[in-house]
């Protein structure tokens, strides 16, 4: 790689996580653009991690709020001077020769030392975290701030709202002093690649490509060489489609015959190379041999908030807001029947969802689900809040039949799938139809719009009225969609054995 001007003031967080994970979006925000702001990002995931913070924060009252961010010099100075009273500090910025840094929280001791705290806004913790306390402790070190703990705050998966919210309930504290304390040594490393950039921007360093070619944010940037049927579409095959790429090797027509290759993978290959699908019939048969009549095709949307809204749920818990279900009673029938049902309200959905699913579904037949753990668990624990209805879930959970293992086996493949076994690649790979004419065409975009309603409590609103019809088309459309891959399966079954 030849870098461009890389020329940059200061080190800071986001450039040494930016460095350390690919040293191509690292550049490619240096010549590019500006990397998003976390309020950007906050309001795109549907996160509240902003007002998760203040929360933090508030468990450590009478601090001092370090502002006037846009200068850093006044900001490190007000952050000094609230160091020399022994305040504590929230969102200090501290400024040490050429590094920037800016900790959550800072809180005296009485021995003059500091307990440095950092908030996590998720149930987990990431392991980008520890480097970057690491950062903040190095800074502080260098000014002769004593930091006697690193903690951290971050959200208690088991935590359950049963009444009033519970503040420090909701967060667990974890000691890190361990954890960044091991990782000095590697950001010594990183600061001094750094540096040496900064120095002089046309430094060589070595590139680094993502372990994944899907997490990649700028594929245009680092992949300008690959187009479909790229090694990247390569099923389980991260670490061989990485070897292959750094080959020269760039399509999945162009693998060596050598190459060992796991069976699906092999399938794969071969459908791209002869653009027919794959089909084993015996497989697909036995599949297809399981189902029984009647057939329910489920759906649900959730939401999975940080901070829990229902009564007896937990963070990030899925929590279903609606349904769809087609009913198609027996083989000879050619359409199924539609019900669903959508919370216009800001009761919690999981009893009145119960209660209707209960009232449809019978202990007969089999229920189609893509990827049915999750339906299967959005009811169970709707159930543990519920129990009235676990005698009815236990007479049909074992009716429950996962539409997706045919694709996940490769049983059928399409090399229009891209390698994917996803119900929105697959559908139009099988069949004439998609979600591509729907104002919300994913489970993730139907989370946000309906989270979008609730914090806004705009129920009754013409806009959310039209949220809600877009919300039902798309679940309908995907509880049919189980319903046309049956019947094109069954389609192509009917048309091998009469050849």
């Amino acid at each position: 790689m030849n870098p461009r001007d890389l020329s940059f003031n200061y080190i800071t967080k986001s450039k040494i996580l930016q460095f350390t994970r690919c040293t191509n979006l690292f550049e490619y925000n240096l010549t590019h653009k500006k990397p998003k702001s976390t309020e950007y990002v906050d309001s795109i995931y549907g996160l509240d991690n902003r007002k998760i913070k203040e929360m933090a924060r508030s468990l450590f009252p009478g601090g001092v709020n370090i502002t006037n961010k846009d200068d850093i010099y006044i900001s490190h100075q007000n952050s000094m001077d609230a160091i020399r009273n022994s305040s504590i500090i929230y969102n200090p910025t501290f400024l040490w020769e050429d590094c920037i840094g800016s900790p959550d929280i800072l809180v005296p001791s009485e021995d003059g030392t500091y307990v440095l705290w950092e908030i996590c806004p998720s149930i987990n913790t990431k392991k980008d975290m520890e480097l970057e306390i690491a950062y903040y402790k190095y800074i502080l070190n260098h000014l002769d701030i004593k930091i006697s703990f690193i903690k951290v705050l971050k959200i208690d998966p088991q935590y359950t709202l049963v009444g009033e919210f519970e503040l420090a309930s909701y967060f667990t504290e974890l000691n890190f002093e361990t954890k960044v304390n091991s990782k000095m040594k590697e950001l010594e490393e990183i600061l001094t690649s750094l540096r040496a950039i900064k120095s002089d921007p046309q430094f060589q360093y070595t590139p680094k490509i993502c372990n994944s070619f899907k997490s990649c944010t700028i594929p245009e940037y680092c992949f300008s060489d690959l187009k479909d049927g790229n090694i990247f579409s390569l099923r389980e095959a991260a670490g061989t489609a990485k070897e292959l790429y750094e080959q020269g090797i760039y399509h999945l027509r162009d693998i060596p015959s050598e190459t060992e290759l796991t069976d699906k993978q092999t399938i794969q290959i071969e459908t791209e190379k002869t653009n027919l699908p794959h089909i084993n019939t015996k497989k697909i048969k036995q599949f297809l041999d399981r189902i029984q009549y009647p057939v329910y095709y489920l759906d649900f949307e959730t939401i999975n908030p940080q901070i829990p809204i229902y009564q007896n749920s937990k963070p990030y818990q899925h929590i279903p807001f609606l349904f769809s279900l087609h009913i198609l009673e027996t083989k000879e029938d050619t359409e199924p029947k539609h019900f669903d049902y959508i919370q216009e309200d800001g009761e919690d959905p999981r009893k009145i969802i119960l209660e209707k699913l209960s009232s449809l579904i019978d202990n007969k037949g089999t229920i189609l689900c893509f990827n049915d753990f999750f339906e299967k668990r959005c009811i169970s624990e709707s159930v543990q809040v519920y129990p009235e209805y676990k005698d009815w879930f236990e007479s049909i959970r074992p009716n429950f039949l996962d539409s997706a293992i045919p694709f996940k086996n490769l049983d059928y493949y399409n090399p229009s799938q891209k390698g994917s076994a996803s119900l929105k690649d697959i559908l139009p790979a099988l069949t004439e139809s998609s979600h591509s004419h729907l104002d919300i065409q994913n489970g993730y975009s139907a989370n946000l719009e309906f989270l979008k309603v609730i914090k806004n409590s705009s129920y009754y609103s013409d806009e959310a009225k039209t949220t809600f019809g877009q919300l039902r088309e798309y679940c309908k459309m995907d509880s049919y969609a189980l319903f046309l891959i049956q019947k094109e399966l069954e389609r192509i079954m009917e048309t091998r054995s009469s050849q």
